[in-house]
């Protein structure tokens, strides 16, 4: 504690000494007055007309009667708004992906940590089961990232691994540059418990996942009882391990730390409560909850935090839509299909506003989604489906807060919190409101007006069409197989179809910018049929990005457009 405090004292001597240098585009922190402006101090107080004085970092002062400082950059903000900063709860931006495990021996159903990693060497740490990584050691965002969260409004970020069963711990941090480690607002801030598999050993099943889990929380249990008796007598107690993984989740075990249970589907958000119920587990909060209005009388019952993903799942894998009685025509349109989809698309989207109204906390994120290019989207066509602006700010500002644990930091626009604030032009949520200025941590940044999507699409030209046959190779096994990608663009909507030698799946998503999203069912021979998403990103004839099937980790990809500037022969009449 002594040399922690010595060592930022003379960081902060070594600062003062020096002159201050800001990073290319960003302001040096200063003293700014945000006078004339609406300002929302949080979800139902709001002031009509006043002053937020920002300085060090911090808010100083607000009010409808507050002086602009002398020595204060004062900002007139007639006819804007301004909103405490945003934060996604649930965020993969800058953490490494939870990669496949190697093949390793295999062994009987192990019941322990130190059993998995014996039978799975190597490696010895797989990554789907590293209950002591902390997200904040291996967080590296790039600037770019950074900046678009910024220009959604967004101000903290907490940081969640993308896949595995047991792959860290999370972290709070600010969306500032800056150096590794100087991002951290709070660390760590949950225990992460995910129902996903492994590749090439044990548990390589949902039900295996489930008794591993148990498991592995029966053990730290066990641990700590071994330590309490050695500690009380260490001359006839059983010596203790001190194993990584045990020290990891008994501040879990304890209620000290909370557990984040990611859990999308109906029958998987009940595996989730009755998990933590069989494993003593109070302090917990469920993390995606996609199909949370199908089960809002269990989640009442339990009364526990969500973290509410915006990533909606396939109309069509929605649970139960396979016991409908619906055929589809042999010729012309399927209008039942699409207006059950369709139907199905706007209960998805209305989920968020089902379970604030069912009166339980709900936090919003991007979690699933492309980073933050599709996160202003979809949280738009929340509230275009039914949930409440004030709601939707609650769930992206004063609840997160509180789960991240940075409600005395975070949240509000309250004097001595830190200076996150968003200035809007029109309503923040509404598809019209433009965001123009974000306030991080005292750092002012302009947000650029962003050209309509027809004018980006133009002004890039055909090197920015989807449109076409693209060929690529993902690594399955150990071998490398070919694949695939057909695509079809009409108004921002993909539809089209991946093919290799394990068959073919109909895909449709969405394209945001030179991002796209796509889903399907892959069903292979013999095998169950499985969820399927590719995300990626275009860059002229080139795409990039991941392949995922239901319980498995991304699997990156690149591919080329079979044949470049097909798109536009085919839009003007001829043959490619």
């Amino acid at each position: 504690m002594i040399r922690s405090a010595l060592c930022a004292m003379l960081a902060a001597v070594a600062t003062l000494a020096q002159p201050v240098q800001a990073q290319p585009g960003i302001e040096p922190i200063q003293t700014y007055a945000l006078t004339n402006a609406r300002i929302v101090v949080a979800p139902g107080n709001v002031i009509e007309s006043g002053t937020v004085v920002l300085r060090d970092g911090r808010i100083v002062a607000v009010g409808a009667n507050v002086d602009a400082p002398a020595d204060a950059v004062t900002l007139d903000l007639a006819g804007s708004t301004v909103y405490p900063g945003l934060i996604d709860a649930a965020a993969t931006t800058g953490l490494p992906s939870v990669t496949r495990a190697t093949r390793g021996p295999q062994g009987g159903p192990p019941g322990s940590f130190q059993q998995a990693r014996q039978a799975s060497e190597p490696p010895p740490r797989p990554p789907e089961i590293r209950p002591d990584l902390l997200a904040a050691d291996v967080f590296e965002p790039q600037d770019d990232e950074l900046e678009r969260w910024r220009a959604t409004g967004v101000t903290t970020l907490g940081l969640a691994f993308d896949g595995g069963i047991f792959p860290g711990q999370t972290a709070a941090v600010s969306v500032v540059p800056g150096e590794h480690g100087t991002y951290a607002l709070r660390t760590p801030v949950s225990l992460q418990v995910l129902l996903g598999r492994r590749r090439g050993g044990y548990p390589g099943t949902l039900m295996g996942s489930l008794a591993f889990i148990r498991q592995a929380f029966h053990d730290a249990q066990h641990a700590i009882h071994v330590e309490e008796a050695f500690a009380r007598d260490a001359a006839s107690a059983p010596r203790p391990s001190y194993a990584p993984e045990h020290r990891a989740l008994a501040p879990a075990v304890g209620g000290a730390l909370p557990v984040w249970i990611h859990a999308s589907a109906e029958r998987d958000i009940g595996r989730a409560i009755e998990l933590a119920t069989d494993v003593g587990v109070e302090n917990y909060v469920i993390v995606g909850a996609q199909e949370g209005y199908r089960s809002v009388d269990a989640l009442r019952g339990v009364n526990r935090p969500l973290i509410v993903s915006l990533d909606w799942p396939r109309p069509d894998a929605v649970t139960g839509r396979a016991y409908e009685m619906h055929i589809a025509p042999i010729d012309g349109e399927d209008e039942a299909g699409a207006e059950a989809d369709s139907a199905a698309a706007l209960t998805l989207r209305n989920n968020a506003a089902a379970l604030t109204g069912a009166g339980l906390r709900v936090a919003l994120s991007g979690y699933g989604l492309d980073g933050p290019s599709q996160f202003r989207t979809h949280l738009l066509a929340a509230v275009e489906a039914g949930l409440s602006p004030e709601d939707a700010l609650r769930a992206l500002t004063v609840t997160p807060a509180e789960l991240l644990g940075l409600d005395a930091l975070v949240g509000t626009i309250e004097n001595g919190k830190l200076a996150n604030v968003v200035v809007v032009e029109g309503d923040l949520f509404d598809e019209d409101g433009k965001i123009r200025q974000v306030f991080v941590e005292g750092r002012r940044y302009e947000i650029p007006d962003e050209p309509p999507r027809a004018q980006r699409r133009a002004a890039a030209g055909d090197a920015a069409t989807v449109d076409g046959e693209w060929t690529g190779s993902i690594e399955m096994a150990g071998t490398m197989m070919p694949f695939t990608l057909t695509l079809a663009e009409q108004d921002g909507q993909l539809s089209g179809e991946i093919s290799s030698e394990m068959g073919a799946t109909a895909l449709a998503g969405e394209r945001t910018g030179d991002q796209i999203v796509l889903e399907g069912t892959f069903a292979p021979p013999g095998m169950n049929a499985m969820a399927l998403s590719i995300t990626g990103q275009i860059r002229a004839d080139e795409l990039e990005g991941t392949i995922t099937v239901q319980g498995q980790a991304p699997i990156a990809f690149s591919a080329r457009r079979r044949t470049p500037g097909s798109a536009r022969m085919m839009r003007e009449g001829g043959r490619p």
